[in-house]
């Protein structure tokens, strides 16, 4: 696919919806506006020992991780052999990250079939196990999220899964698994196992370039990263443009307005909290809530867990207070002057997507739209 260069539009046909590239991505825009990419300078990784597993940092179950001395994927002997320490069911190995509820993690590891052709990634908070053949680079999960698995050339394969937190620490593992489908590998004491290299976390929905990390986090420019990558956000979920993306897709969004009643041409579709009452086209609240909380809730758009939202509102007539959109309990940014506002927001909780006053507001609101966007590839 040709690069199109940042910010250009395509035009499309009558019935099709406007377009905008972004070197080799493509986001279509099918109301109003652009869906400007803003660039990332840097990266992340959250392991504090990316390259070195023996470290305690890697809590080790029923697991012997020792250094291999085969060629790894950076033409270096810095592998390790993970193999089974005793007759256990299950044999692993995790590093327990600090997280942050309803953002994105991308979880990556190179691995390379020794004696055992299977090994699992599993996240924890919540439980999430996928499964990779290293010895065709096949995968499968038992829990709707497929791996992606990259061949990294002469055996090796860079294996990610990306997870949704929904707590404040969770659990990062490797585990030698019997088969696809079984956790468990069931085996004796010996030295067979697999081979791994380079791990990463970042806090992404896509695997980016591998970092070395050596005792703590590194945060690293993309410019430095090595492989011409360049980072974008889209609606607060990073995107990795690869070096040559030819099958990388684009994100598109999901739906157009999700608000019954956005113009409040009727008194109805809304639930009101104290001090709102709707007409006239508008919704006005008189401050009569006395200075703390009152709230405008929608009748259909209920907000889920990980997922972004786009909110724009009008507001008129302000003498005092502020008012904010709240999604999932991922509220905005405090308004206290007319004008039209949007944002994007990652909802946190299972929560009516909601206008949230305070301090007394007193103003009206109108024109409210909110969109759901789906961050999802698509072959172009």
């Amino acid at each position: 696919m040709p690069r199109l260069g940042m910010g250009m539009p395509i035009a499309g046909g009558a019935t099709e919806a406007a377009v905008l590239a972004v070197e080799d991505f493509v986001f279509l825009n099918d109301v109003s506006g652009e869906l400007t990419p803003v660039d990332t300078s840097s990266r992340t990784n959250l392991i504090p020992y990316s390259h070195d597993f023996s470290q305690s940092d890697w809590q080790k179950v029923e697991i012997k991780v020792e250094t291999s001395g085969i060629t790894d994927p950076s033409g270096g002997t810095g592998s390790y052999k993970l193999t089974t320490e005793s007759n256990s069911n299950q044999s692993y190995m995790q590093d327990i990250l600090t997280t942050e509820v309803g953002k994105y993690y991308t979880f990556s590891v190179y691995a390379q079939k020794a004696e055992y052709d299977y090994i699992a990634l599993v996240g924890l908070n919540p439980l999430t196990i996928h499964y990779i053949n290293l010895a065709n680079g096949t995968t499968s999960s038992s829990s709707g999220i497929t791996p992606i698995v990259e061949d990294a050339s002469n055996g090796w394969f860079r294996c990610s899964i990306t997870l949704v937190a929904d707590t404040t620490s969770k659990f990062f593992g490797i585990y030698l698994a019997g088969d696809n489908g079984n956790i468990s590998q069931g085996g004796a004491a010996d030295d067979n196992g697999v081979y791994i290299y380079g791990a990463q976390v970042e806090q992404d929905s896509r695997v980016s370039a591998l970092i070395k990390t050596s005792g703590s986090a590194v945060n690293v420019a993309t410019t430095e990263l090595g492989d011409l990558s360049n980072v974008w956000d889209f609606d607060g979920t990073d995107i990795m443009l690869e070096v040559d993306p030819e099958n990388e897709g684009a994100f598109e969004e999901a739906t157009a307005n999700l608000v019954t009643n956005h113009d409040f041409a009727v008194d109805a579709n809304w639930t009101k909290g104290t001090g709102w009452s709707i007409s006239g086209g508008k919704a006005s609240n008189d401050g009569s809530f006395g200075g703390a909380n009152s709230f405008l809730i929608t009748s259909e758009t209920d907000a889920s867990v990980g997922d972004t939202y786009e909110v724009t509102f009008t507001v008129s007539n302000y003498v005092q207070g502020s008012i904010k959109a709240r999604a999932g309990q991922g509220g905005g940014t405090a308004r206290t002057a007319n004008g039209t506002y949007t944002e994007t927001m990652v909802a946190t909780a299972t929560e009516t997507i909601r206008l949230h006053a305070t301090d007394s507001f007193i103003g009206s609101v109108d024109n409210v739209f909110v969109k759901e966007y789906a961050i999802t590839p698509l072959n172009v």
